[in-house]
């Protein structure tokens, strides 16, 4: 899965499901929470598997994968959206696809 650029910053471990899902519901009409996958990961478009969120205690980030590169740009703008609207300290990777 690619990353996005979208990352999101100053996020405490307490609200992580939580902030991820509101994201669900407002953006997946049959979504209604973020859930913890094996890999530590969040699922958060309602089982569509096409994005997922990475949670870094350390940093307080949240980081976004996207399954098709070609949808990077479509949930970077989503993201972007979604912090904005709800006051979420935003930021942008420099990770590219191999992990680096």
């Amino acid at each position: 899965m690619p990353f996005c650029q979208t990352v999101f910053h100053a996020v405490q471990q307490n609200h992580v499901v939580e902030l991820l899902s509101g994201y669900t519901r407002e953006h997946y009409a049959d979504g209604h929470q973020a859930y913890m996958l094996d890999d530590g990961g969040f699922n958060i478009d309602a089982g569509d598997n096409d994005i997922r969120a990475y949670y870094n205690e350390d940093s307080e980030t949240l980081r976004f994968f996207c399954r098709y590169k070609q949808d990077k740009v479509f949930y970077d703008k989503r993201l972007a959206r979604f912090a904005q609207k709800h006051h979420i300290v935003l930021g942008t990777s420099s990770i590219n696809d191999s992990g680096r």
